[in-house]
């Protein structure tokens, strides 16, 4: 009986120094921090990271784990990387190959002569770029911007496609680069102004693109930032030349 009661208290005794120890630890853990890199300011695409442009917060060292178990803990791993796409300013930054690229791993695809990282190292392996060279209607006022997603519109000038119209090729098109106009040129009434807005597609988007080109006009048409609801449904794409010029292409 008193042995029963000895195991027993001695039991109790064992299981409150258990319950005390863990939760003392849960309880420090609570007040543990740790310092997680964020950015300072909206950093864009293809930019070479700067100390300036990066900042350290402290938070919860349990949150950070849960949360963010990539995150970057200290500026010296980020300076001189290349974020690979739009990183806000408060968003933290991770050890991820979509958002930020380390130096060592774009080395080898820089430029020797500028340093710039090659642009085909952004290009999605299932992807090409073409680029288009347009007027101001054809690229909505010059006003175009990389990331806009656009409806391309080609129109037919030529007889071998049938004469003239005009036909909705391509949707949402992703514009990878659009070259810079000046206001000057923008607003002046010179009609030689043409602008390169390089386009990111398939390589059978590319193609077409490629003889729509040479056939005929391209317009762009800018597709609205929110593109949900009925009034943003996609419209029928046509063919973008007759059946003599799609089925007999060369593959």
């Amino acid at each position: 009986m008193n042995r029963n009661l000895w195991l027993k208290s001695l039991l109790g005794i064992v299981l409150s120094v258990c319950i005390a120890f863990y939760v003392n630890v849960y309880l420090k853990s609570l007040r543990e921090e740790v310092a997680v890199v964020v950015a300072a300011k909206d950093i864009s695409p293809e930019t070479k990271i700067s100390a300036d442009m990066l900042t350290t917060v402290k938070v919860n060292t349990m949150d950070q784990n849960l949360l963010v178990p990539n995150a970057v803990l200290q500026l010296s791993d980020v300076v001189g990387s290349i974020a690979m796409t739009k990183i806000k300013a408060g968003s933290v930054i991770q050890k991820e190959p979509t958002q930020i690229m380390a130096p060592i791993d774009y080395s080898s695809s820089t430029s020797p002569a500028s340093g710039d990282v090659k642009k085909s190292f952004f290009i999605p392996p299932d992807k090409r770029i073409i680029t288009l060279k347009l007027d101001g209607e054809g690229s909505v006022a010059f006003a175009l911007k990389k990331g806009d997603k656009v409806d391309v519109i080609f129109t037919s000038m030529a007889s071998e496609t049938n004469g003239i119209y005009s036909s909705l090729i391509l949707q949402k098109i992703e514009v990878f680069d659009a070259e810079v106009i000046a206001d000057k040129d923008k607003t002046a009434s010179n009609t030689a102004v043409m602008q390169n807005v390089t386009l990111l597609v398939t390589p059978q988007e590319a193609q077409d693109l490629a003889l729509a080109k040479r056939k005929g006009k391209i317009d762009l048409a800018l597709v609205p930032a929110t593109t949900t609801g009925a009034n943003n449904a996609e419209m029928p794409i046509n063919p973008t030349y007759p059946t003599k010029f799609t089925t007999n292409r060369p593959r």
